[in-house]
């Protein structure tokens, strides 16, 4: 949650059907910004590797949101895992950044 901007962010689990949404606070009405994708559609390595999707989310400053990447719910130190750093007002992967392990939070300073 942003109290800055009165948004809630929120990722689908790429373990699932990942998506990205934005609800404004003010009207209750959310935006997705990134479709959900059916169970199949993230079926392969490479799908799961480009889709928007995440389990842990840290809002910035502007519209900027990092989602740590990983297969499923609980992070594992032996898979590699990503951050994906999001415009947050439409979804759109800024930069990704792999990791060697999948990470446990993410924590934006603002």
């Amino acid at each position: 949650m942003d109290s800055g901007t009165h948004r809630l962010v929120a990722a689908g689990s790429c373990a699932y059907v990942g998506g990205f949404s934005v609800i404004d606070l003010r009207t209750g009405r959310p935006h997705v910004r990134v479709q959900v994708a059916s169970p199949m559609a993230l079926a392969t390595p490479l799908a799961i590797q480009r889709a928007v999707c995440g389990e842990r989310i840290a809002v910035g400053s502007g519209p900027l949101v990092v989602v740590r990447k990983s297969a499923g719910p609980r992070p594992m130190a032996r898979e590699a895992g990503s951050l994906l750093f999001l415009n947050g007002n439409t979804g759109a992967v800024m930069h990704r950044v792999g990791t060697p392990a999948e990470t446990s939070d993410v924590l934006v300073a603002r």
